[in-house]
C-alpha cells in the first residue's frame, strides 16, 4: 500500500487480524482508524503522510515499532497503551518538545532528528532518562539527535585472581 495516494485507511487491513506489518508510507493520508484490535500488529509504517496533531493514536498494546517521519506533527503523540513500543522514529516533522511523561518502559529507540526540539541537549536528557522510561537503563542523546537506550557497562573480571 506504498506510494498509491491513499487518503484514507484501506479497510481490508482492519480485517486482516493476523497482520504483523503495515506499510502506508508515501500517501496522503491525515487519520487513522481505531488499530487496538489488530493485536498482531508490530510494525506500522506511516512515515510521507500528513497526520498532524488532530490524528489520535489508537494502537495495538504490542505495537514493536512505529515511523512517522516526514508527517505534519509538532507534538509528540500520545502513545499511551503502547508500553510495548522499543522503536519509534518521528523525524523530519515540526516536533518542539519532548514530554516527559512518555511512559514507554521498552523503548530503545527515539529518532528525532530534524525536528525544531526547543529544549536543549541537557534538559533533554534529563527528560529521556527520567520517570518511567528510566525504569531499566539510561538514554543518550547522539550528535545525529537520536536517542538510544545505554548498553549496561560491564566490569572486567579476572577469573584467575592471585
Amino acid at each position: 500500500f506504498r506510494y498509491m495516494g491513499l487518503a484514507v485507511f484501506p479497510k481490508i487491513l482492519l480485517t486482516t487480524p493476523h497482520i504483523t506489518s503495515i506499510d502506508l508510507s508515501n500517501n496522503c493520508l491525515k487519520k487513522l482508524p481505531n488499530l487496538r484490535d489488530l493485536v498482531n500488529l508490530k510494525v506500522l509504517t506511516l512515515q510521507c503522510n500528513l497526520l498532524d496533531d488532530r490524528t489520535i493514536f489508537r494502537l495495538p498494546k504490542d505495537l514493536d515499532a512505529i515511523d512517522l517521519d516526514n508527517n505534519k506533527l509538532t507534538k509528540f503523540p500520545n502513545f499511551s497503551g503502547c508500553g510495548a513500543l522499543r522503536f519509534i522514529t518521528i523525524s523530519r516533522n515540526q516536533i518542539e518538545s519532548i514530554p516527559s511523561d512518555l511512559s514507554l518502559p521498552n523503548l530503545n529507540r527515539l529518532n528525532i532528528l530534524d525536528n525544531p526540539v526547543t529544549q536543549n541537549r541537557s534538559h533533554l536528557t534529563r527528560v529521556i532518562n527520567s520517570g518511567d522510561l528510566s525504569a531499566h537503563a539510561m538514554f543518550t542523546l547522539d550528535e545525529n539527535d537520536h536517542i538510544y537506550r545505554q548498553k549496561p557497562v560491564r566490569k572486567r573480571t579476572d577469573l584467575y585472581q592471585h
